[in-house]
């Protein structure tokens, strides 16, 4: 008979064992990105990670017979509670074999872990941050998985489900041909826009330049992402970590940033697909992954959105369309041919509905979960 052992993550062995796990659940399992191993570990370094000054987090490992089954993190996000007075546990990296008595006592140490806490639901898979992977596959297992986002079998649906899991909010990820000509009524936005001579397209020629716009894009990223579902606000020194983190990805080509009056009023952030250059370096920098990454990035036909807003009170103008299209001749001239949206709400229709008028079709489908929990 195989003894399922749950175990709380303590040392560096454990950790190295918990970060590495899905590297090898996952070794066969076609379209799978390995995550860069290196951001991986400073995620879990509380000396590098800010998110640790105000989020309570747990670690466990679940074995049967010696051998790792199973992961799960549990975080609870004080900043994000106290801002909207809930008692909400979020749980993250989760991945186990197909197993519902591994995932259900993995799932159930983080239930009751949260509610020795005082907290009375729970959500996920969610990390520290808005950025971190959100929701769990449902639909396009066949496509490789968006950038930094979760890629789990099809199984741990049922598995999650069967715990007293349901349906949180649901998120759609669009691919957009990237048109050879744009429909004439978004020329027609974007030139209208563009008559007022205020409003303007930041030129950004080098890496050392994106710098100076990561506090005023995050700050105008926590002005208008304040309500959406587990968004907490980024403080100074978070948004520099984000920065050291990102800048190093980042094309400046791909990162469009409109002006009005010299104050940034809406940014969109994308980069070549990192995908094929992660499965090449298997995750690691050292000694030549960054090379092979590079080299993918620089032959891949595909763009991935990473993050779009627009400042309240300049939406509805015309500044999207600017941005929009500004970004898609970009990536034309340069030979690319598909774009992949961020995760969208399923909820948000105004953004849909511009996904869908450039012809963008849903790719990709994932979904957040929730359980109201009973005090044990």
């Amino acid at each position: 008979m195989e003894d399922i052992i749950i175990q709380q993550v303590s040392g560096r062995r454990e950790l190295k064992e918990f970060i590495y796990f899905p590297q090898i659940l996952h070794k066969n399992h076609l379209n799978w990105v390995p995550p860069l191993y290196s951001e991986e570990k400073r995620y879990f370094d509380q000396s590098k990670n800010h998110g640790f000054k105000y989020c309570s987090t747990v670690e466990v490992l679940a074995r049967i017979n010696g051998q790792v089954a199973g992961r799960i993190m549990g975080i609870i996000n004080h900043r994000y509670n106290e801002a909207r007075n809930e008692s909400i546990a979020r749980f993250s990296q989760f991945d186990c074999v197909n197993d519902s008595k591994v995932s259900s006592k993995l799932l159930d140490f983080v239930e009751k872990w949260a509610v020795e806490r005082g907290m009375d639901k729970i959500i996920g898979p969610m990390g520290m941050y808005y950025h971190n992977p959100i929701g769990f596959l449902i639909e396009g297992f066949n496509e490789k998985p968006s950038f930094d986002a979760n890629f789990n079998f099809d199984y741990i649906i049922p598995l999650v489900e069967s715990a007293g899991y349901c349906s949180e909010a649901d998120l759609v990820v669009y691919q957009v041909r990237i048109p050879k000509e744009f429909p004439d009524y978004y020329l027609q936005i974007k030139e209208r826009a563009l008559r007022n001579s205020k409003l303007r397209i930041a030129g950004i020629a080098s890496r050392k330049q994106i710098r100076q716009y990561i506090s005023p894009v995050l700050n105008l990223m926590n002005e208008t992402y304040k309500d959406i579902l587990g968004y907490s606000q980024l403080d100074e020194e978070e948004m520099q970590e984000i920065a050291s983190q990102f800048i190093p990805l980042l094309d400046p080509r791909f990162l469009v940033i409109a002006t009005y009056k010299n104050e940034i009023v809406g940014f969109i952030i994308a980069i070549p697909s990192l995908n094929d250059g992660l499965i090449a370096a298997k995750g690691r920098l050292f000694p030549f992954g960054f090379l092979k990454i590079m080299k993918a990035a620089k032959r891949t036909t595909q763009l991935d959105l990473l993050l779009g807003a627009i400042k309240p009170g300049f939406q509805g103008k015309g500044i999207d369309a600017v941005m929009g299209v500004h970004l898609m001749e970009t990536a034309r001239k340069l030979g690319f041919q598909t774009l992949d949206s961020h995760l969208e709400l399923e909820s948000n229709l105004k953004v849909r509905a511009e996904m869908e008028k450039m012809g963008g079709t849903i790719l990709k489908k994932y979904r957040i979960y929730k359980k109201e929990l009973n005090k044990f």
